[in-house]
């Protein structure tokens, strides 16, 4: 949106009304529909990237598009980032099996937001962006990325703000529309097991159960057990990947858990 090329369905603001400056599509809705119909039936999995509110209709319209021409399938499209969208479009995510992929250290409003996207959007606008509790309540399956390296990718940074929708380093500073704040358990779960599922992987990890891989962090604390604005603060301690320890890799890790096997546990 800074460089005003999201594609937005009503203009940006101050723009040329007789220019309608409402950004830019990479693809005509035509184009979109077609590769994803072919991309669909050959059975790819597709993940958009969309910031604006008419791109993420668009991507929405092709997805809708492929299913009632291919019928359903098992495919797990995504739409990644999902900064504004139309109220109407968020319950269309559901039915369609699309997941929503959010980054969460995204979710408060940083200098960026308050100088560069709300004076081309305004307030109303810039109050609905990134709505990742309207997309929970609307069955949508969520799960959590970071865009790295555009941002951080410490996934403890991201849900400390996807809880408290607050710049971390300023724990009293203002909460960014507290109704989209989300559970520690719904971020742990895009974190983990719907990032799996997204992957067709649940099977094969994302939870700790018998028979899947035993790939795990040990952390210095319980996060249920600490108030939200310390997630951040959370220090990963040992790595296991299929049950073998990958960091840190002098191998110092809790001693009850040196000699775990692969998938025995």
């Amino acid at each position: 949106m800074e460089a005003r090329t999201a594609a937005l369905l009503q203009p940006y603001v101050g723009s040329d009304s007789a220019k309608n400056d409402r950004g830019n599509l990479n693809w005509t809705a035509k184009d979109l529909a077609e590769i994803t119909r072919r991309l669909d039936a050959e059975g790819f999995q597709i993940h958009m990237h969309g910031i604006g509110d008419r791109a993420i209709r668009e991507g929405l319209d092709a997805l809708a598009k492929a299913r009632a021409a291919n019928g359903a399938s098992d495919l797990r499209h995504q739409i990644a980032h999902l900064q504004l969208v139309d109220p109407a479009d968020i319950p269309r995510l559901a039915p369609l099996g699309v997941f929503a992929n959010f980054q969460p250290f995204w979710m408060f409003a940083d200098a960026s937001i308050k100088e560069s996207v709300e004076p081309l959007i305004g307030p109303e606008r810039t109050a609905r962006l990134y709505e990742i509790r309207s997309f929970e309540q609307a069955g949508t399956r969520i799960v959590a990325g970071s865009d790295w390296p555009v941002s951080s990718a410490n996934p403890f940074l991201a849900i400390e703000v996807g809880m408290t929708r607050r710049d971390p380093k300023d724990p009293n500073g203002p909460v960014w529309n507290p109704a989209q704040r989300v559970s520690l358990d719904t971020l742990l779960r895009a974190y983990t097991i719907e990032g799996a599922a997204v992957n067709h992987r649940e099977r094969d990890t994302g939870s700790l159960e018998v028979g899947k891989a035993a790939d795990f962090v040990i952390l210095d604390r319980d996060l249920f057990a600490i108030p939200p604005e310390d997630i951040s603060e959370t220090r990963v301690l040992a790595t296991f990947v299929d049950g073998v320890q990958v960091h840190p890799p002098d191998g110092k890790a809790p001693a009850a858990l040196r000699s775990i096997s692969t998938r025995e546990h």
